[in-house]
């Protein structure tokens, strides 16, 4: 038996009932441009005429910020009468050898180019005049517009790794705390050894090698109460179509600060196997899922814990997947993640021919470069990972591609990884007839 889990955002449904179930509309997830529009202050079009990173000292840490200036040319938006040209900068660069980049933008990487026009994404910073921090670029100069760290890549994200982001997240710095409420656990597991489930369903994420997610257990709460300030597990009443809900506060903001999950007090419960029952650390393990920052999967990952149905009788979701473990790494690293950024070849290609896939990045502990071509919009074609190669003469990663019979949009996605095992990815859009 299957039934259905439910991620919402405060009484906002998110995902409810699929087949022979009344269905209701699936609101969209925020996208990374969506969250950063709501962030800017300021949003101008202009030319980069100078840049330039430096090594900043503070009391605790040496941080590579870079420094540009910024001739406008068109505002559009602003909160305030701005220069002619502005100063910006950011966290991340390069200096010599070394490299920085800041990995808590929930839009990824920031990257100025050296010089062209760029439309800037920006927020004042009040302890200098006209001095305004970088949110997120998108380069006008280059074909296809590449929108530095804040490019869709629900090609990736869906259909290559097995997660989607919701658009939001916990902070991830500090340890999470959270409650649960005895009172309504179900008799038929009250002395079963419920806690230790429900804690094991969040120490699943915890213990993630590579994401830096942390949960502590507080203590016990004597009601469910939506948005009071504490993050609440228990039981209670949900749709009828479905096992568990989870509420993330507050609303107005992509980073949240409390959540809820609530399952279903009209199922059958177990800890561990019992047939027909549905187990309670794999069905938090799912849940706490959604405190991470993961949606639903309803197309694709059907083997990962973060798909939509859950099954009675059944401790599968005990363990994350490799989807599950991709998101949770994605969403909050623990370590930062390799550059990488595709260069070469442009957009229109022609068929049965011979193209050198570039790439710019990192160099030093990576373990591998690997790139593959996915057709964009029925998502019928994958070529499979293929290897990189590094050219110390040119600085870059190299691939010799040929397109073959090939014909319409596909994606070239490249894949870099660390030692230590973080990932990142690029990917650029081309035409092939």
């Amino acid at each position: 038996m299957t039934l259905l889990l439910i991620l919402i955002f405060a009484s906002t449904i998110l995902v409810e009932a699929y087949a022979n179930q009344n269905v209701l509309e699936k609101p969209k997830k925020r996208t990374k441009k969506e969250m950063l529009d709501d962030e800017s202050t300021e949003i101008v079009v202009g030319e980069v005429k100078s840049k330039e990173s430096k090594w900043v000292n503070s009391t605790y840490v040496s941080q590579i910020y870079t420094f540009a200036k910024i001739t406008i040319d068109k505002t559009e938006r602003t909160t305030t009468n701005l220069p002619e040209t502005i100063k910006v900068f950011y966290e991340g660069g390069t200096i010599g050898n070394t490299s920085s980049v800041a990995i808590r933008n929930p839009w990824g990487i920031i990257e100025l180019p050296n010089e062209g026009q760029v439309k800037v994404h920006l927020v004042e910073d009040d302890r200098f005049e006209n001095n305004y921090y970088v949110l997120g670029v998108e380069t006008l100069d280059e074909e296809p517009n590449v929108i530095r760290g804040i490019y869709d890549i629900d090609i990736i994200e869906e259909y290559q790794l097995d997660f989607e982001w919701i658009g939001n997240y916990l902070d991830s710095y500090v340890s999470v705390d959270w409650y649960s409420v005895a009172d309504t656990v179900p008799n038929e597991i009250v002395n079963d050894g419920w806690l230790n489930a429900l804690d094991a369903g969040f120490d699943n994420w915890e213990n993630d090698a590579l994401s830096s997610m942390s949960f502590d257990f507080e203590g016990d709460r004597n009601y469910l109460t939506p948005d009071n300030g504490y993050s609440e597990v228990g039981w209670g009443t949900v749709s009828a179509s479905c096992v568990a809900v989870t509420y993330l506060y507050p609303t107005d903001s992509w980073e949240r600060e409390e959540f809820d999950i609530v399952f279903s007090d009209t199922k059958s419960w177990a800890v561990g196997y019992e047939a027909n029952h549905y187990d309670v650390e794999s069905l938090c393990t799912h849940e706490v899922g959604h405190v991470v920052g993961l949606m639903d999967l309803d197309d694709t990952g059907s083997n990962q814990v973060m798909w939509y149905e859950a099954t009675a009788g059944s401790t599968y979701w005990q363990s994350l997947k490799t989807g599950d473990k991709a998101g949770a790494q994605y969403i909050t690293p623990l370590y930062s993640q390799p550059t990488i950024d595709i260069t070469w070849p442009l957009t229109y290609l022609d068929q049965y021919t011979n193209y050198e896939i570039r790439a710019t990045g990192t160099s030093s502990g990576i373990s591998y470069v690997k790139y593959k071509i996915t057709s964009r919009e029925s998502y019928t074609y994958e070529s499979g990972w293929s290897s990189m190669t590094w050219d110390s003469g040119d600085s870059r990663w190299e691939a010799t591609w040929n397109t073959g019979s090939l014909d319409g949009d596909y994606w070239i996605v490249v894949m870099s990884k660390k030692t230590n095992g973080m990932l990142m990815y690029d990917v650029h859009a081309v035409n092939i007839s």
